[in-house]
Formats: C-alpha cells, structure tokens, sequence
C-alpha cells in the first residue's frame, strides 16, 4: 500500500462503527512481519510478509 503522506503508519484503535481503523490491525493479525519506509518522492510504503500456508 503506498500513499502520500509522510507521518508513519499507525496502529490505532479501531473505529466501534467499522468505518476505519481495521487495516493495520489486519496487516499485523495476517502477516509475519510488517514495515513502512518512506521514498524520495515523498510517498510512504506499507510492505508486509504473508505465510503462504497456515
């Protein structure tokens, strides 16, 4: 996932009505590690690694 702001990733509470909140806590519940790095363009990048087997 890649956007254009510069802050980093947070994990936060996730929103009670489901509206937003829910994606880094699923990248994290769904990955074996996870990331972000910032390019010179100025966009960041969330990467993650996902087990290809349960």
């Amino acid at each position: 996932m890649t956007d254009s702001s510069p802050a980093p990733p947070l994990l936060s509470h996730p929103d009670p009505m489901g509206t937003h909140g829910r994606g880094l806590h699923l990248v994290q519940r769904f990955s074996s590690h996870w990331g972000w790095s910032n390019s010179p363009s100025g966009t960041k990048t969330v990467w993650a690694r996902v087990p290809t087997a349960w």
